[in-house]
């Protein structure tokens, strides 16, 4: 009963982490993807209980194939009337990298004469989380690169919110920095920012003007012709920019038609790209916090011990051995 509970709440725990991601891709919600994230590192914790708890790898590579499929359930349309082979191919790699972390695993606990919980953790997590986001890599790639779920209002969104989460950087050129500002007030704004540093540098002269002497009404007309050259500069570089479209929406035109401009042939090689970039991404940034997964498998392994869900028993072993007389 007690291996059908915590397989149970592997299955739940997996549809969870998939089902929330592949909300996170479809809305561009930051709930949801904190929802997946917290839903994944339960799995991932779960996952090392497991290991210790089960010692059969046959039924555990079972309850992780479950695990798999209840992943995979989330995408119910796309196995019929057609399977998607690259899901497939995604959920094999899945349960690849859960059962080689599970064997290792077991394996060292087998071997050792105490249960080490830390060190046994350190093996199983690296590879249940290489699966994991193998897994969520390829999802991003089929939503947006051949499943066609990618629309004008998700990239707004996302363009939105980076831009947010980048504002420190952009105030950096302009202290009054704001995403709805047209395009002509940006670079204005800018160059008007730029012109008082190069001021505070005694580098104005550079420009052949007494920027001092100038009236503000003078001023404006400077920085406004040194915004029209950043403007043509940057439109050389991303193509035609409306002065009168806010900045997120000129953002967001400036990379949708640069990617329309791909041969038909490389917006596959894109996608697979920008699916390795994300694989890369999460998975420098994971690493940083499997401590944070040990310690609290660990915490809950003491729980479920102190509880009496589980418990630690002897076992008194005997091995052949050969001696040279």
């Amino acid at each position: 009963l007690k291996i059908i509970i915590l397989a149970a709440v592997g299955m739940a725990l997996s549809f969870a982490a998939v089902y929330f991601f592949n909300r996170f891709l479809l809305t561009a919600g930051y709930g949801d993807f904190f929802r997946s994230l917290l839903f994944g590192g339960g799995f991932l914790v779960l996952t090392v209980l497991q290991v210790f708890t089960i010692k059969s790898l046959t039924k555990l590579n079972f309850i992780l194939f479950l695990e798999v499929l209840s992943a995979l359930a989330v995408f119910y349309p796309h196995f019929y009337p057609q399977i998607s082979i690259p899901l497939v191919a995604a959920g094999f790699l899945f349960f690849f990298f859960l059962s080689l972390g599970a064997s290792q695993g077991l394996k060292l606990l087998g071997n050792s004469v105490k249960i080490q919980s830390i060190l046994t953790a350190k093996m199983i997590i690296p590879k249940v989380v290489t699966g994991l986001l193998i897994f969520l890599s390829v999802i991003l790639y089929l939503n947006y690169f051949e499943w066609g779920k990618f629309n004008d209002g998700l990239g707004q969104t996302l363009v939105n919110q980076s831009l947010t989460v980048s504002k420190p950087i952009f105030k950096y050129l302009s202290p009054e920095f704001s995403p709805d500002k047209t395009v002509s007030q940006f670079f204005l704004a800018v160059s008007e920012n730029q012109l008082e540093k190069l001021k505070s540098r005694n580098d104005i002269t550079n420009l052949d003007l007494n920027y001092d002497a100038l009236s503000p009404e003078e001023k404006k007309q400077v920085a406004g012709k040194v915004a029209e050259q950043l403007k043509l500069s940057t439109e050389k570089i991303v193509g035609p920019l409306n002065g009168n479209d806010t900045l997120n929406k000129a953002i967001f035109l400036g990379i949708k038609n640069y990617i329309k401009n791909f041969p038909p042939n490389f917006t596959a090689v894109f996608g697979i790209v920008t699916a390795l970039v994300f694989f890369a991404i999460l998975k420098s940034v994971a690493v940083l916090f499997y401590w944070l997964v040990e310690i609290v498998a660990l915490i809950v392994f003491k729980i479920l011990l102190i509880s009496g869900f589980a418990y630690i028993s002897i076992e008194n072993r005997s091995r052949e051995f050969i001696l040279l007389k």
